[in-house]
């Protein structure tokens, strides 16, 4: 049984019997492996920086203001000690 590959341009055989075209096959699937590869690590990183770009524009618009979902600082603390403990300077005779 023959060891090559029936290719019309690659019908060459080496001296250990396995032919020149199963070679060149096998080297394009891993040059098709690598490509594919390197166009999904494109993608990801791609996607990264929409996702980051995305983030940035949401927190400078909306979060990034005060009244807008950021913290408004000790402002509802007092409040909240006012109603727990009262404060000092008022009486509830």
């Amino acid at each position: 049984m023959c060891a090559c590959l029936k290719l019309p341009a690659l019908l060459l055989h080496t001296s250990d019997g396995i032919g020149v075209g199963s070679n060149l096959l096998y080297q394009h699937d891993l040059n098709t492996q690598v490509a594919m590869k390197r166009r999904s690590i494109s993608l990801a990183r791609q996607y990264d920086r929409e996702m980051a770009n995305q983030h940035f524009m949401t927190f400078d618009t909306f979060w990034g203001r005060p009244g807008h979902g950021a913290q408004a600082g000790k402002t509802r603390k007092l409040k909240l000690n006012n109603l727990l403990y009262g404060t000092p300077g008022c009486t509830s005779d």
